[in-house]
């Protein structure tokens, strides 16, 4: 991808909290992120997966400004974030918009939806009410919604259109950068069809960059260009949605590929599903070494001693495994 089309750049990308340990216990450093590197252009769709615990949400609220990092580098449109003036801020917020996994929680309930949708303008642009009140019902009509649902309230409509408000509420502003936080979750099957067939089409249209963050790899299939997967706050592997799919390289990421359930596969067919073993570990309690080690089948004593960095597997393919080393 060439710098021009580059929206979002991070190197080396930290967000680390300090625990106090309470009245007894002893302070302790929590490592969210730990040194996360990825670039986003505009048509651009880069889903972060991982499971719960991983630092894939600590990184949704560091793109969209919620948190600031506590080292390395992001950029967004060129400008670098780390230690920015306010005024960068300001200018670069509407860039970035987020749409988070319960579309209701993110609705004030006593707002009706016209109102909710208009005050990303009020707020950002000199529009006059009735240019905000245009731009609304020209968004609604783009997410699906009629203009009747202008002056109605978010528990008059169902999860899916919910989700779609939400979703013509971060566009508002017409942002470089959606970032889209487990988004489909909580819908029906049916409805998540419907949702993410809506944002390929909003990104054709609207052209900005998506970074999506879910454990659903079947959501990722569907969606993604590229795809970083993240394990205890690291990146352990970047490829193309394509070739990950039909290549991984690191072994927890065939593990998350065969614990999806396959195309027909349902509870009661007698198939099973491969499952890792273990949990992540927690994040003040990783220590040295892999921090894959205590549940990989292929762990071996290199693993134990130092921690393994992201190696080219092929062209636009890298991922984080001594196995993939000749000195393993």
């Amino acid at each position: 991808m060439s710098d021009a089309d580059v929206v979002l750049r991070a190197r080396g990308l930290k967000k680390h909290y300090q625990l106090s340990g309470g009245l007894f216990g002893k302070p302790a450093i929590v490592k969210a992120l730990d040194g996360v590197s990825f670039e986003l252009s505009r048509h651009q769709t880069l889903a972060i997966v991982g499971e719960s615990g991983c630092g894939k949400s600590t990184l949704a609220r560091l793109v969209t400004m919620i948190e600031e990092p506590t080292g390395g580098s992001l950029q967004i449109a060129g400008e670098e974030l780390a230690n920015a003036s306010a005024e960068i801020r300001k200018k670069l917020r509407p860039k970035v918009q987020i749409v988070f996994q319960n579309p209701y929680g993110s609705l004030n309930p006593r707002q009706k939806i016209g109102a909710a949708l208009e005050e990303p303008l009020a707020m950002n642009t000199a529009l006059q009410k009735s240019e905000r009140r245009e731009r609304a019902l020209e968004m609604m009509k783009s997410v699906g919604l009629r203009p009747e649902h202008h002056d109605r309230y978010p528990h008059m409509f169902s999860g899916g259109q919910r989700q779609r408000i939400a979703i013509a509420r971060a566009l508002m502003l017409d942002p470089d950068i959606l970032v889209l936080d487990e988004p489909v979750s909580a819908l029906d099957v049916s409805i998540q069809a419907q949702v993410l067939n809506l944002l390929a089409e909003l990104q054709r249209e609207m052209g900005m960059g998506i970074v999506f963050v879910t454990h659903d790899l079947s959501v990722v299939a569907e969606i993604a260009d590229e795809v970083v997967v993240m394990y205890a706050g690291r990146v352990v592997e970047r490829a193309a949605v394509v070739d990950l799919f039909e290549r991984p390289a690191h072994p927890y990421t065939v593990g998350l590929l065969s614990a999806r359930p396959k195309p027909g596969q349902t509870r009661h067919d007698g198939s099973t599903l491969s499952v890792i073993p273990g949990s992540l570990p927690a994040p003040h309690e990783r220590g040295q070494g892999c921090r894959f080690r205590a549940r990989c089948a292929q762990v071996h004593a290199r693993c134990h001693e130092a921690e393994p960095t992201l190696q080219a597997v092929r062209e636009g393919h890298e991922a984080a495994c001594f196995l993939l080393s000749p000195q393993a």
